[in-house]
């Protein structure tokens, strides 16, 4: 239901407004009249409103100086004006103080009806962001929820999904992250209104890292387990046609309010111990882990033949090994966690080899590794992600640093790509290949050429094309101007939008 106040001084019109409203859209009722401004002010502490109906003018205080008090004291209040031909002047000052709408005496019910209409859906709307702020923070809040419970029904069991797209991020740079623009081209809400039955109510939120999605949706039914089950299983097959990276979906289901935070800790702790380089899987929290996993080890030979190409810059013979490590890691499919192990293993192994290590291996050689580990959807790509990383540290056991002026004319060349690519999916991995350098160094040069680093210089060249847009065609809509400037979600532009020019894109003043 909602709550109207109609405030008119005049006792048939008034009588006529709360008619016309009660009978045009049945979602709304008036709990409330006043004769005027002044009325209206000492009624609302006492009474709930989501709405207030306002003549201009009328005795003691006029609708003008009403509006003003609400939009102080009760800024969530819809007012709209009702005011005479006569009074358009007046009008117009009002619709200056952001009034919602105004209807001319005497009423229109069509008109009436369109207004109450657009009032339905901009409540609807805040509505549901309030109620998605309220789920985001008892997703991430570790102590009571009792301050959040009256906005949920109390009966109201939930169910948890937790999605990792690709690997799971072992470090928190997110500029770095390779799959921040892979959700943006799969529409996660929309695989949910298809999947989730009966209309059931749900929210996609963000995880703890850009790789991470939840899902949290209000249980309905029995053997809800089984059907969440299928839902994720649909989820996974939707998925894999529309997205080259692999993908691994958490379930827990029958959660309270109170467990929503524990249990997606539980969740992200089991999907760490639970990822696989290249694999697509779906596991519940009740399932038992596997205690029969073989953990891959690097024995004492290998670690020997590795050294030795290390100490005697023998590359192509260090290649080999990794070659076939990883032809083992096909076989026995390790954990993500395990792959990071041997990798930090061997990296020791460089370092072991080098009487002066370099400011590379001081600072950015583990990130590497671990970034080839993100990219990469296959062993054979972890493979050739690693060759780069190693090929950097052979030749930087000799030289520290790109020669000055070879790096500016690269900088100079990445900038330009960039310039000329701004609609493409670009990541670092994909820099990193085309432009020769491993992604942490590429970063870094950059920075130092630019004063920022090229994903974060790449936002705002989009930003900039996206105003420009704006300025120049202002009917587009903001999902045509998404598209135009290389993202594929125009709620993700929205967000990363309002984060870079602190405005909504909708709110955005040229």
């Amino acid at each position: 239901m909602i709550r109207v106040l109609v405030v008119e001084d005049e006792m048939p019109i008034l009588q006529s407004i709360k008619f016309g409203i009660e009978m045009m859209n049945p979602l709304f009722k008036v709990v409330a009249t006043a004769f005027n401004g002044e009325e209206a002010l000492s009624l609302l502490p006492n009474i709930e409103v989501d709405v207030v109906f306002t003549d201009i003018r009328m005795p003691v205080m006029d609708g003008i100086s009403l509006i003003s008090q609400l939009r102080h004291l009760y800024p969530t209040i819809v007012p709209v004006i009702i005011s005479g031909y006569q009074e358009f002047e007046y009008a117009k000052k009002a619709m200056n103080m952001n009034v919602f709408d105004y209807l001319l005496k005497p009423l229109s019910l069509h008109e009436l009806q369109k207004v109450l209409s657009k009032i339905a859906e901009q409540i609807e709307n805040q509505s549901k962001a309030m109620m998605d702020k309220y789920m985001e923070e008892i997703l991430n809040h570790d102590g009571s929820v009792r301050k959040w419970r009256p906005y949920f029904p109390e009966k109201d069991t939930y169910g948890l999904m937790l999605l990792c797209a690709g690997s799971f991020p072992s470090f928190s740079l997110e500029d770095y992250s390779p799959v921040t623009e892979i959700w943006t081209r799969f529409d996660l809400v929309g695989a949910c209104r298809e999947g989730l039955d009966d209309n059931r109510k749900f929210w996609v939120l963000d995880g703890k890292s850009d790789s991470e999605k939840i899902i949290i949706y209000v249980n309905s039914v029995e053997h809800e387990s089984t059907k969440m089950a299928v839902f994720a299983e649909e989820l996974l097959h939707r998925w894999q046609i529309e997205v080259e990276s692999p993908i691994t979906i958490g379930i827990s289901s029958h959660v309270t309010m109170e467990e929503i935070n524990t249990k997606a800790h539980m969740l992200r702790a089991r999907l760490y111990r639970s990822i696989s380089i290249g694999v697509s899987q779906i596991f519940t929290l009740s399932q038992p882990v596997d205690t029969t996993h073989e953990m891959p080890k690097v024995d004492t030979f290998t670690e020997k033949k590795m050294l030795f190409a290390l100490n005697h810059n023998q590359f192509e013979q260090f290649l080999d090994v990794l070659c076939s490590i990883i032809e083992q890691w096909k076989i026995l499919k390790p954990r993500q966690y395990e792959v990071e192990k041997i990798l930090q293993q061997i990296a020791a192994l460089c370092q072991r080899s080098l009487e002066n290590p370099s400011q590379y291996f001081s600072h950015f050689f583990e990130f590497d590794l671990n970034q080839a580990v993100l990219n990469a959807n296959s062993y054979d790509q972890l493979y050739k992600y690693l060759s780069i990383v190693y090929k950097v540290a052979f030749s930087m056991k000799e030289l520290n640093e790109v020669e000055s002026d070879q790096s500016t004319q690269l900088m100079e060349r990445l900038d330009e790509f960039l310039l000329m690519n701004l609609t493409e999916p670009i990541n670092h991995q994909m820099l990193s290949e085309k432009f020769g350098l491993v992604p942490s160094y590429l970063s870094k040069l950059f920075a130092s050429y630019k004063g920022m680093s090229p994903a974060k210089y790449l936002v705002t060249l989009r930003i900039k094309r996206a105003k420009e847009l704006m300025e120049a065609q202002p009917k587009l809509l903001m999902k045509d101007i998404a598209v135009l400037i290389g993202y594929q979600d125009a709620l993700y532009f929205s967000k990363l939008f309002k984060k870079e020019t602190g405005v909504w894109p909708s709110e955005y003043k040229f």
